[in-house]
């Protein structure tokens, strides 16, 4: 398996993950995705959105050194990105699910065509988080499924204390 193809399947688990949170929290009713759980952690909503973020911001700001988000998805983008309240604001579902899409297709376009140096570029951009200074392009991706697969145990953890308060 190249590391391409590695990158790619990953990317396929972590959709499966989210999906599979989704989908028990659809069939347990929980669909209000203003819902934030008495631990007062993020809406289910804002999880979701700011997963699409994830892709966007790793993918655009860290590996390809621009300065903004998808353009299509800008607003969405500023909304949910890291630092922000955890409060959802209203954005559809539909809408939340074309970011994430749209992102996690322009992310894995980009590793379809990734050549070995392009993994192994070490970041060192000093208008990017400090956090992502001196590594490379593959330990940023790590970090990235990392960040997402947290956040899927996030929604579990937002659907465990839906069953427990309805």
């Amino acid at each position: 398996m190249t590391e391409n193809e590695f990158v790619e399947n990953t990317v396929n688990r972590v959709r499966a993950w989210r999906e599979q949170e989704i989908l028990k929290m659809t069939k347990s009713g929980l669909i209000d995705l203003s819902y934030r759980p008495r631990s007062k952690m993020s809406a289910f909503g804002w999880v979701l959105a700011h997963q699409a973020a994830v892709y966007d911001f790793t993918l655009n700001f860290v590996i390809k050194g621009l300065r903004k988000g998808h353009s299509n998805f800008v607003k969405i983008y500023e909304n949910y990105l890291p630092g922000t309240s955890g409060n959802w604001d209203g954005i559809d579902i539909v809408k939340i699910q074309e970011y994430y899409d749209f992102c996690e297709r322009a992310f894995l376009d980009w590793v379809k065509n990734a050549s070995r140096d392009d993994f192994e570029r070490v970041i060192d951009d000093k208008a990017i988080p400090e956090f992502f200074g001196g590594k490379s392009i593959r330990q940023v991706i790590a970090d990235m499924f990392c960040h997402l697969n947290y956040h899927s145990g996030h929604l579990a953890a937002i659907h465990r204390d839906w069953i427990a308060t309805h």
